[in-house]
């Protein structure tokens, strides 16, 4: 059995490491330890070793902080070579399920944050490294209890304020397992109306038609007309575009059943009819969002981009979240209760056409 300072010589070994063949090894020597024996000597400040030698920030390090974006990205970065954090990555995804409570969740707590750095997700390796330690974590409800989930997700509401980056952050988790669809699910919808009351609801609370369509007309967040010198430039398109993808996610939860299906999966058709007609309300406010934003073209690409969005969601209210095609727009008949009416117009039109008929008839018969 190799000694304590020789697997923790190994461990940090794996980030700088020049042969890819021995960081292999070194991987599979580390793995091959006993559950006891990793839990014991891997320590939060190890974790953060191993990145902060592949180069990473002491402020990204620093859990307990807000996460700042940093929008200048140097072209040595977007050229670095991504071997070794690929290596530590393999690293924490085959000793996590070994790794105490704490060494295990600050683990998780960097890659989310990694999970953010576009510039490191544009690598496909990387990327889908990044995205199974997640939902393999996230999906185990044994090394990741219930509450320890809950935490997990007020932690994340409480450091990530950026919109984009809590775009970033959702759409790199997976929603691979109900579980972790539902963790999804409660911090889009914490994020997007800015309360953590969201993220311990039960699920068949989180989703309410008649509220998000209220909350959507008075959210001054998708109000594009709401600039100070009479110019949609002024309107941050880069936030309504992360906001519309956001609550796209919140919708696309898949965690519940319809409201309208009983248990036995009978359809309740009044309820069905009362769902329908919400999801209107929700696409025609979507619809005059984005009607109101004026495309300019490719001079103004986020412009574009976010209108796109809007639509986007719209078409998906329309046609994939309402069970049945929207009916047709009648002008004459807007409710059962007034087809009386509509009868007695007819009528009248009916007559009208025999008169005029009639009329018709005598001047003939006169020019004849």
């Amino acid at each position: 059995m190799l000694p304590d300072e020789v697997l923790l010589w190994l461990l940090q070994t794996v980030p700088t490491g020049q042969d890819g063949y021995m960081q292999s090894v070194n991987v599979a020597v580390l793995e091959q330890s006993s559950a006891g024996r990793i839990s014991s000597l891997i320590t939060p400040s190890h974790i953060d070793q191993l990145f902060r030698r592949l180069g990473a920030r002491g402020a990204a390090l620093d859990v307990s902080i807000s996460l700042q974006p940093d929008h200048h990205i140097s072209d040595k970065y977007w050229n670095r070579d991504t071997r070794n954090l690929l290596s530590v990555l393999e690293l924490l995804r085959v000793l996590s399920e070994k790794f105490n409570d704490d060494t295990r969740q600050h683990a998780l707590k960097i890659t989310l944050r990694l999970a953010i750095d576009e510039a490191v997700m544009n690598d496909c390796l990387i990327c889908v490294e990044v995205q199974n330690f997640i939902t393999t974590n996230l999906a185990n409800p044994i090394t990741i209890p219930d509450q320890t989930l809950v935490n997990l997700s007020l932690h994340l509401f409480k450091t990530i304020n950026e919109v984009e980056l809590q775009n970033q952050l959702l759409n790199n988790i997976l929603p691979t397992s109900p579980r972790v669809a539902l963790f999804r699910c409660r911090l889009a919808w914490a994020w997007f109306y800015c309360d953590p009351s969201f993220l311990d609801r039960p699920k068949s609370q989180l989703f309410d038609l008649p509220s998000l369509t209220k909350y959507l007309k008075h959210d001054l967040r998708f109000n594009t007309n709401m600039r100070s010198n009479g110019s949609n430039d002024q309107f941050n398109f880069w936030e309504l575009h992360a906001l519309t993808s956001i609550l796209d996610i919140a919708i696309d939860s898949g965690t519940t059943i319809p409201s309208f299906v009983n248990e036995n999966g009978d359809v309740d058709r009044g309820a069905e009819h009362q769902f329908n007609a919400a999801i209107d309300d929700l696409a025609d406010c979507i619809k005059a969002i984005f009607s109101a934003i004026r495309d300019s073209g490719a001079s103004h690409l986020r412009r574009s981009e976010t209108r796109e969005r809007l639509q986007a969601l719209y078409y998906r209210l329309t046609y994939g979240v309402r069970t049945k095609p929207r009916p047709p727009k009648q002008w004459f008949v807007k409710t059962e209760g007034e087809k009386g009416e509509t009868d007695k117009h007819q009528k009248k039109i009916h007559e009208y056409g025999v008169v005029q008929d009639a009329g018709n008839g005598a001047l003939g018969a006169l020019q004849h």
